[in-house]
């Protein structure tokens, strides 16, 4: 099956083509058989493969959706993006995120070895990126600034703690 999918970039008509090919009649362990689906089978991976070619799904075919970070990641971006259709939820999910906050910056004032502190600061730090571009993208200057300055403060913790760490070390 042959699928040519037309799109329009920056005023010009584009195509991709793609092919499908499910077989019909197989051979298979209880004898030959034949797949009722095969059509639809057919159109829905010629489809695939014409958006791939666009780049939909990017993620999933560079094996990023297989990274457990790429996927919070995505996650917050997306929740983020959904809840700013509501000023409720983005008021919502903001507390959220500050509770989550308060909790990193006490794991990390507490942290126990150098490994666990960098375990526990390396996904917030990136989620807190996040948010920042995504106050970027809104222009919200406020709520920028104020994710910037719990990273620093979080930092900060982090920073003292391993120091803390270091010289407890040093002495033992």
């Amino acid at each position: 099956m042959t699928v040519r999918l037309w799109y329009i970039l920056n005023g010009v008509r584009g195509e991709e083509t793609a092919y499908g090919c499910t077989p019909y009649i197989y051979g298979s362990k209880y004898g030959i058989t034949c797949d009722g689906e095969a059509a639809k089978k057919s159109l829905t991976d010629a489809t695939k493969k014409a958006l791939s070619g666009l780049g939909f799904s990017g993620d999933i075919f560079m094996g990023l959706y297989d990274n457990l970070e790429y996927r919070q990641k995505n996650k917050a971006e997306f929740d983020l993006k959904n809840a700013s259709e509501s000023a409720e939820d983005a008021a919502r999910l903001r507390q959220e995120f500050d509770d989550k906050l308060s909790r990193v910056a006490n794991t990390l004032a507490h942290g126990v070895t150098v490994n666990e502190i960098n375990g526990v600061f390396s996904p917030i730090a990136r989620e807190i990126d996040v948010h920042i571009k995504a106050a970027q993208a809104n222009g919200d200057t406020q709520h920028e600034r104020y994710l910037s300055g719990r990273l620093r403060r979080l930092i900060t913790i982090k920073d003292g703690r391993i120091k803390e760490l270091n010289k407890a070390e040093e002495k033992a």
